[in-house]
């Protein structure tokens, strides 16, 4: 029996094989860098619109505190009937009377904001700030400032005490009144940059 031994092509044959296996490495390479670079870029942008949200928090605070009235300046209040609604008012009685309804006693945000702000100006990026507030829980004390107890029977933290004449008061535990809040965030040039927030505001 004759065994024939023919090597003839195994080296072109290896040299195909590695350039493949250094193609798909290299491919592998360019592949993880560009997708890094995308979530860095992405991440990027999140951060500069969750940076917005916060502001739309701080400044929505403010607009809650004072019995939706913005001191800032910067705010739209969609309906301040519903809005003085929302802050002096259990979730349950929003809709008695009739000044809130539909969309305005939904969780979505983007809807039917209670409150919207611009933040920023041009040529630096411009955020759209939508704020709703989705949850109220009464407390006993007054739920904003210069309030009354919102019709909720405020307790009256200088009241006298029973049978004094006046030289004797007592001051009850402050209980806060405690507001659920959305905040949406979106570049108005960039729909891609958004963020969506929601707080506990106690005040």
């Amino acid at each position: 029996m004759r065994y024939i031994k023919n090597e003839k092509g195994i080296a072109l044959a290896m040299a195909l094989i590695l350039a493949a296996i250094t193609l798909a490495f290299s491919s592998s390479l360019i592949y993880i860098a560009t997708q890094s670079t995308k979530i860095s870029g992405l991440q990027k942008r999140y951060k500069t619109a969750l940076g917005a949200a916060k502001g739309g928090v701080d400044l929505s605070t403010k607009t809650i505190e004072y019995a939706g009235i913005d001191p800032s300046g910067l705010a739209v209040i969609g309906d301040p009937s519903c809005l003085d609604v929302k802050l002096n008012n259990k979730t349950v009685d929003w809709t008695a009377g009739g000044f809130c309804a539909g969309n305005q006693i939904t969780t979505d945000v983007k809807s039917s904001p209670d409150i919207t702000f611009t933040l920023g100006a041009a040529p630096n990026p411009v955020y759209n700030v939508s704020v709703k507030v989705i949850e109220t829980i009464p407390g006993n004390s007054p739920p904003v400032t210069g309030g009354t107890g919102g019709g909720q029977g405020g307790i009256d933290t200088q009241a006298v005490v029973e049978g004094g004449t006046g030289s004797g008061k007592i001051e009850p535990m402050h209980v806060p009144f405690l507001y659920t809040v959305e905040v949406y965030t979106v570049n108005s040039a960039n729909t891609d940059e958004v963020s969506q927030v929601t707080y506990l505001y106690a005040h």
